[in-house]
């Protein structure tokens, strides 16, 4: 019976060119190979071709067989295994159609759809994997890779794709989705699109207090979208928002304002006694979408205001702004002031110097330490 390694907890990687393999630390490297070899694999220990692989100051440990094979193994012998990356250069992952998606870059600098590619059902299971492929998704914020994921993600909307719905939708549940909106918009796009399908999980997603905020409002957009391309589902999508607006205490005024929205971007007309509440309790951020009379409006319950809005910080930065660029200030309501208010000269406009580009995954230039854009890029 070969000696146990002396090591609990082994992170297994794979890559196509070399197989599942694990970066350990120096001491406990022979360890392992040694206990692998008793068993009759050969292990290869430092190969001369992992230089890509290797982290600083850890042994590159190469098993043989398949990954599935390699985890029982470790597993049967009290080693814990935790999941890894797929190190395999992006370009060697993927074939056909797919490697266009790992050049195109950032979506949102496409014009009028011009990059969009014929996609069929068959490739589903290809965009599936790209649309979760972590190694993708937190991979250099400098790289085109990085956005390949949400073309994935926009293709399987286009598609219906509803056998994306779950692995979509588990995005929500990853660590790092509330450093990342970009991937939690293009989640909420996609299932949105794919349609009634992805109502029940979307709706699980927003009941579910434990979840980020991004997840959530995520969840939120998803079952907007459902509600405006499949009116038959409407209905539900409405209810799904509401009751978890109905209970306003257990969010924070953010939340509840971008509930309200959804249900604003709904025309929710019947779900007006739930929105009025939470208003009424003060558990709405006004700054977000407006009070209950612009809630009124909004769904058509009024024609314009009657009592003037309060005061709140977003209005006061408008003020500012307006105060600052010659325009005329607003009244009470909202509204320019009439056309005797003369405001200071206009000065010479200004060259407007572009915003630094900044990466997907990069934090914010202005210092704060968040994701550009959770913080400037909003």
């Amino acid at each position: 019976m070969p000696v146990q390694p002396n090591v609990t907890t082994v992170e297994l990687r794979t890559d196509q060119q070399f197989g599942p393999y694990a970066n350990v630390a120096p001491e406990l490297a022979d360890d392992v190979a040694g206990f692998f070899e008793e068993l009759g694999d050969e292990c290869a220990l430092d190969f001369a071709g992992a230089e890509r692989v290797r982290e600083a100051d850890r042994c590159t440990v190469i098993f043989p067989g398949r990954q599935t094979e390699v985890r029982a193994r470790l597993a049967d012998h009290g080693v814990k295994v935790l999941p890894g990356p797929d190190t395999t250069p992006a370009d060697l992952r993927y074939s056909g159609p797919m490697v266009a998606l790992l050049e195109r870059g950032d979506p949102s600098e496409e014009e009028g759809g011009e990059m969009r590619q014929a996609w069929a059902p068959e490739h589903i299971p290809e965009l599936i994997r790209m649309a979760t492929d972590e190694a993708l998704l937190l991979g250099p914020s400098n790289s085109l890779v990085v956005w390949a994921p949400l073309h994935a993600m926009q293709a399987l909307g286009d598609l219906a794709a509803e056998e994306a719905v779950g692995p979509l939708a588990g995005l929500w549940r990853r660590p790092w989705i509330e450093d990342d909106d970009y991937v939690s918009d293009a989640v909420a796009s996609a299932l949105g699109r794919i349609g009634p399908a992805a109502l029940a999980v979307a709706s699980q997603a927003l009941c579910e207090i434990s979840l980020g905020n991004f997840a959530r409002h995520g969840a939120k957009d998803a079952l907007v979208g459902i509600g405006r391309r499949h009116p038959a589902a409407r209905a539900e999508c409405v209810a799904a928002i509401a009751a978890v607006l109905a209970r306003p205490e257990v969010n924070d005024g953010f939340t509840n304002a971008v509930l309200v929205s959804g249900l604003l971007d709904l025309k929710a007309v019947e779900a007006a006694e739930v929105i009025e509440r939470a208003f009424r309790d003060g558990r709405v951020d006004e700054s977000i979408c407006g009070d209950w009379e612009d809630a009124q409006i909004e769904l058509g319950l009024k024609t314009r205001r009657e009592h003037p809005p309060k005061p709140n910080q977003l209005m006061e930065m408008g003020r500012q702004m307006r105060e600052a660029m010659g325009l005329r200030p607003l009244d009470e309501y909202g509204t320019v002031e009439s056309d005797g208010w003369r405001g200071p000269p206009e000065s010479p406009s200004l060259p407007v110097r572009a915003a630094p580009k900044v990466g997907r995954n990069e934090p914010c230039p202005c210092g704060s330490g968040k994701k550009f854009k959770k913080c400037c890029g909003k």
